[in-house]
């Protein structure tokens, strides 16, 4: 099998960020549409991709053989079911959806269309994150060598 082609829904700033991630990292898949948002049009030109006014139209196109959205959460159910109906595979950004029914109906459709739904959330390495990990990570470091101490206390092999 060749490159996955991978259809974007999405072209705010995660749209651009996972464009630019399928472009320039991705060694099994390929960016080949972009749909959905005022920007879509120019992003599309930016990474030399077809640009859908419609989603369903891109759905029908042979060489998408997956869609990740990361549109407005109130739309994950109607791209998820159509991406279902059309057999693609679906990455969703969180959340999956606005309510349990929805989602049990995104994977329902997934599930008899025998394809991949994915629910993910992306923060790996958003900059934002960096002070709360190293936080957790003195905290953590702290907390051990507190307990340490104590069982070394304990143990009598340390003077308190």
């Amino acid at each position: 099998m060749g490159d996955l082609g991978i259809a974007l829904l999405d072209s705010g700033y995660m749209g651009h960020t996972y464009a630019e991630c399928i472009s320039k990292f991705n060694t099994c898949g390929k960016l080949v549409a972009i749909s959905e948002g005022c920007r879509a049009p120019s992003l599309a030109a930016n990474y030399g991709v077809d640009y859908f006014a419609e989603y369903a139209d891109l759905l029908a196109r042979p060489a998408v053989d997956a869609v990740l959205s990361a549109t407005l959460h109130s739309l994950h159910r109607a791209q998820v079911l159509a991406a279902a109906e059309h057999g693609k595979h679906v990455l969703v950004e969180k959340p999956m959806a606005t309510s349990v029914s929805d989602c049990d109906a995104m994977i329902t459709a997934c599930q008899r269309a025998a394809v991949t739904l994915e629910a993910i959330q992306t923060l790996r390495l958003r900059v934002t994150l960096a002070p709360a990990k190293a936080l957790a990570r003195n905290l953590y470091v702290n907390h051990d060598i507190h307990t340490w101490r104590r069982f070394q206390e304990y143990e009598g092999r340390i003077d308190t």
